[in-house]
């Protein structure tokens, strides 16, 4: 029988690439059940779909598991079948886009950084701050914009109108106690980090530093004073916290 063209693609990675693992990771893995219980197997935040191998992935690293990628092998996976699409209607399922949505925001919280790979899907880990944003001059959309990427924010304007407003929104959505990360603007400072922003400056390119924040630091930070942009940046200490998050 003649093989169809995945056959034939399969038989000839098999032959290509027979023997040969790389230092990567990817859906589907597999691994002794008592390793995956030993750091509380997935974390419940990102229940019941999103984001979750993402944080499995950093956890396994962090906690000195080896990754072995084998190339030769192949699995059928039929990914995302069961929650991104609505059944037999082939659109994307409204349920899927707010539960990543919703996951994307709590991996932020947790990790302080956005999810990065090598070209073997290894994943990069930049470390874990304790980061806290002075914002004057904020507003509900900056307030939105901002919350995730911090552990606490310091807030100028309105903060009890903004606070109502903003729980009343996200909190649903979130098992991060909001109110624990959102302070009125002279509450006293206690981060090791302090970035403040004025609202009224704020630009798409300061949302970038924020977004590399933990790269950047990791890379090049020291205590001290600078600006950045529009930031001012006040770094007290740089301990970091990413270990802190293996088990759940």
């Amino acid at each position: 029988m003649a093989l169809n063209t995945f056959e034939k693609f399969c038989t000839k990675s098999q032959s290509e690439f027979k023997n040969i693992t790389t230092k990567g990771i990817f859906a589907p893995w597999i691994l002794y059940k008592e390793d995956h219980f030993n750091i509380g197997g997935h974390d419940q935040t990102f229940a019941p779909y999103g984001y979750e191998d993402s944080d499995i992935f950093n956890r396994w690293i962090l906690a000195g598991y080896e990754m072995i990628q084998s190339r030769d092998a192949f699995v059928y996976h039929l990914t995302c079948r069961g929650h991104r699409w609505n059944k037999g209607v082939g659109i994307v399922n409204d349920d899927y886009e707010s539960t990543m949505n919703r996951c994307r925001r709590d991996f932020i919280r947790k990790w302080g950084d956005w999810i990065q790979n090598d070209e073997f899907q290894f994943p990069v880990i930049n470390s874990k701050y304790d980061i806290g944003f002075i914002v004057k001059k904020c507003n509900i959309n900056l307030l939105e914009a901002l919350e995730p990427w911090c552990n606490t924010i310091y807030i100028e304007d309105d903060m009890q109108v903004l606070t109502t407003h903003y729980l009343d929104k996200e909190q649903p959505n979130t098992s991060f106690n909001l109110s624990e990360r959102i302070k009125p603007f002279d509450n006293e400072k206690n981060n090791e980090i302090l970035v403040t922003i004025d609202g009224s400056k704020f630009s798409q390119q300061d949302f970038q530093v924020i977004q590399q924040l933990s790269e950047i630091l990791k890379d090049s930070g020291e205590i001290g004073s600078f600006e950045l942009g529009n930031l001012h940046m006040d770094i007290i200490q740089m301990n970091t916290y990413e270990k802190n998050l293996i088990i759940c």
